[in-house]
């Protein structure tokens, strides 16, 4: 397999086993998180491994400046002493721990020449784990043997698969982003219909509707023009913001004059439809009442409520949509810090825009998931993140080195 479209700096070859190994390890953490958690929290097994990579690609023969052998390290064990002694809550730990220090790992992945290996390895974790969820829904049985956990998740719905992940949405994101992944490295039709197959098959055991639609569309692209795609994500990156500006408009209309705080529905599939727009209806309330949002202190219960057929759903017990979350945690800042985000996967640099796909790919998944929720999902997607920055700031050194040069050339002339 090689890639068709990342490219970085040469990888560390003297450690590219160890380092082959821990990405295996912190791509099985985030999608294992149920069986992790039995031997010890998800957050120090996610903040541990993505610890260790760094002082590996932090200690080794890369491109870095003298002081990031010494800022890494100690980020590293300030990481792990935040994680077990500070006692903080599950969103100080994500938001201050989790995930800066993930989008430093993608960073150095990036600048140390990983960003194909994690890719690679990634897209093999996530057949796995979709042949899994495959096999899950077919058996109708937890393949891990919580059936409880599995019985509370299919409730009031079909079965769905969720394997050991954190939440059969939380696996379909996985498996989608993995769908992208697939264009990354060069393969046959034959071979990618197969393995787009099995991915999108993956992503309808968790009965997750939106993924399986996103999945869809780009298991086509990726199947009949994997190229075509990658050029179009590089080379159209004015319209791809045009059209990301005028979604958000269509949201933000819908959001004031159409959609209400009601999810009814014939059946518990269309009213969990219908919940999405009416989490959206609050976003003026939620920027009206608190501009800057309630920071890292749990969401006020009993304010946002949307009656559905049968039951009343509480924002502050499930928040289904990453803008959403952001608009409550941050306020303003959180709506902009979202939309910066996705314009930075959009920005990224043509050779590592398999990155830019698979991050943009999550960020539209946000719109119905909430992805920084989750330690797995909110981790993965800022080590993109970092991937994404450090190419952006790559591209923008040697713009500033071919500048310099033709300075001095001209200067010469004359």
């Amino acid at each position: 397999m090689e890639a068709t479209g990342v490219e970085s700096p040469p990888a560390w070859e003297g450690g590219s086993i160890v380092v082959n190994a821990c990405i295996y390890v912190l791509c099985l953490v985030l999608y294992i998180p149920a069986l992790v958690v039995n031997f010890m929290p998800v957050g120090l097994s996610v903040v541990s491994s993505m610890c260790v990579l760094l002082g590996l690609l932090a200690l080794h023969r890369s491109p870095m400046a003298s002081w990031k052998y010494v800022a890494v390290p100690f980020l590293a064990a300030w990481a792990l002493l935040s994680t077990l002694g500070l006692g903080l809550t599950s969103s100080e730990l994500r938001y201050l721990v989790l995930f800066p220090v993930a989008v430093l790992l993608g960073y150095l992945l990036y600048i140390s020449g990983y960003t194909f290996r994690l890719v690679r390895i990634f897209l093999r974790v996530s057949l796995v784990m979709a042949i899994l969820a495959t096999f899950e829904w077919s058996s109708r049985r937890s393949i891990i043997g919580d059936d409880s956990r599995f019985e509370f998740f299919s409730r009031m719905r079909t079965f769905r698969a969720a394997v050991a992940s954190d939440h059969p949405l939380v696996l379909a994101m996985f498996l989608v982003a993995g769908i992208c992944a697939v264009c990354a490295l060069e393969f046959s039709f034959r071979k990618r219909a197969v393995l787009v197959t099995l991915l999108l098959m993956g992503v309808w055991s968790t009965d997750g509707r939106f993924p399986l639609a996103l999945g869809v569309i780009l298991g086509l692209a990726v199947v009949f023009g994997p190229r075509r795609l990658l050029e179009t994500f590089s080379a159209r990156k004015r319209w791809l913001m045009a059209g990301s500006v005028v979604l958000w408009l269509v949201i933000a209309h819908l959001s004031v004059y159409r959609w209400t705080n009601s999810a009814f529905g014939g059946t518990a599939a269309e009213s969990s439809a219908a919940y999405r727009p009416a989490i959206y209806s609050f976003i003026p309330d939620i920027i009206k009442s608190n501009p800057l949002g309630v920071g890292f202190d749990d969401i006020p219960r009993g304010v946002w409520l949307v009656r559905g057929r049968s039951v009343i759903y509480d924002l502050g017990n499930t928040v289904d949509s990453e803008l959403v979350l952001l608009a409550l945690r941050f306020g303003v800042v959180g709506l902009v810090a979202f939309a910066a985000i996705w314009i930075i996967f959009i920005m990224c640099p043509r050779q590592i825009a398999p990155i830019g796909l698979m991050g943009s790919a999550l960020m539209v998944g946000g719109l119905t998931t909430a992805l920084s929720a989750w330690n797995t999902l909110g981790s993965f997607l800022f080590i993109l993140l970092g991937i994404s920055l450090g190419s952006i700031r790559r591209r923008g050194k040697q713009k500033d080195e071919i500048a310099e040069r033709a300075n001095v050339v001209q200067a010469g002339a004359l």
